[in-house]
């Protein structure tokens, strides 16, 4: 953790990090969107 930050900043930081990485591979690979929205081939 950088000089100035808290530990409990870095870890609230990875959490939040780590929710919206895991919200976007979810979101692009559901099967449910609408084929407009299809970019999954350029993500995989």
């Amino acid at each position: 953790v950088a000089h100035g930050y808290t530990k409990g900043v870095g870890l609230a930081a990875e959490i939040i990090g780590t929710f919206v990485l895991v919200y976007t591979v979810f979101s692009a690979t559901d099967p449910k969107r609408s084929a407009r929205d299809s970019h999954v081939p350029v993500l995989a």
